[in-house]
């Protein structure tokens, strides 16, 4: 619950009672830490200082934390989805890492991924493609997107 906490207080813009919140998720005292909880808590205080300014820390804290959680091309916890999509929102923002990004969007949103959980990721790859310059691959996306967020609140 102190995860969440953590990512709702960071959605909200309260990076200090985030930070908090993570690091209680983590606390000694509570048992052992699963593997894939401390690393979203690792990868959300990699959030924590993106909203402090530090783009690079940010970045390599996500990466880090993604990688410990067990984040892979296809393997995406509902842990780690809030922290992994602005891993990928952060890589499409430098262009030496946007086909990374790219990439990593593509092989999560392969065509077989209907379920409206996953409409963000749709739009992000639509904004990574136009920034790119692939223009036919950024209208594809985003009519995606739109088809997917247009039953989002039915799916619930």
């Amino acid at each position: 619950a102190w995860y969440w906490r953590g990512l709702l207080a960071l959605a909200a813009g309260d990076a200090g009672r985030a930070e908090v919140f993570l690091h209680r998720a983590v606390a000694p005292g509570d048992g052992p830490v699963p593997r894939a909880l401390a690393g979203a808590v690792q990868a959300g205080e990699g959030w924590v200082r993106l909203a402090a300014g530090d783009t690079a820390g940010a970045l390599a804290r996500l990466e880090a934390g993604l990688r410990a959680a067990g984040y892979g091309d296809q393997t995406l916890s509902r842990l780690v989805r809030p922290t992994a999509i602005l891993h990928v929102r952060l890589l499409a923002r430098r262009p030496e890492r946007r086909r990374e990004a790219i990439d990593r969007l593509r092989a999560i949103t392969d065509g077989s991924l209907d379920d409206p959980v996953w409409v963000a990721w749709w739009r992000e790859l639509g904004d990574a493609l136009a920034a790119e310059g692939d223009v036919r691959g950024a209208a594809a996306a985003r009519a995606r997107y739109a088809a997917l967020w247009a039953r989002a609140d039915r799916a619930r």
